[in-house]
């Protein structure tokens, strides 16, 4: 969903600028509220569209891509390290989450 891509988005870029614990926890939490409501949207349209003696295995599936895509991002991260910082890394995040949202709406 778009304002959830949006909130993630928003919280990547309060990220970057982070100045202390409080700022990062905050902007974190942004973060994993817009994306776990990606999440459960994703749940949600399985749930409707894959028959229920199917659900538990899709479910599964859906919940291993997600794990699969984090720990596949750590060599595009390593290497955009190289390129820049851990914040102008959160800017293009942010900038990439604002994407999908105009992208998908």
């Amino acid at each position: 969903q778009p304002p959830m891509l949006l909130l993630a988005a928003l919280g990547a870029l309060a990220f970057s600028g982070g100045r202390d614990f409080a700022e990062l926890l905050v902007a974190r939490a942004l973060i994993g509220l817009g994306l776990g409501g990606c999440f459960m949207s994703a749940v949600k349209a399985v749930s409707t569209w894959i028959a229920p003696a199917r659900l538990p295995s899709v479910q599964g599936y859906l919940i291993a891509a997600g794990g699969l895509g984090a720990a596949s991002a750590t060599l595009p991260v390593r290497l955009a390290l190289h390129y820049t910082d851990w914040r102008g890394l959160f800017v293009g995040l942010a900038a990439a989450a604002a994407g999908l949202a105009l992208l998908i709406r």
